[in-house]
């Protein structure tokens, strides 16, 4: 299988690829023991409902939440 990268293709332009990829305003980190992550990737087993709600809302303000 043959895969074609955007990188790539900017680097045959010539095109900075340093600084090319978008920003998000702000960021969260989250940690959470591996074991409880759910299938889903944004939530774990023992999250609370409010804390699920929150992460949601969150990704709804322009935040990008890496877990």
């Amino acid at each position: 299988m043959n895969h074609t990268f955007c990188a790539d293709l900017s680097r045959e332009q010539h095109d900075p690829l340093a600084g090319s990829a978008a920003h998000a305003e702000r960021n969260l980190l989250l940690s959470w023991p591996r074991a409880k992550w759910q299938r889903k990737l944004r939530h774990a087993s023992d999250m609370s409902d409010s804390l699920k709600q929150t992460l949601a809302a969150c990704r709804s303000f322009r935040c990008t939440v890496r877990y």
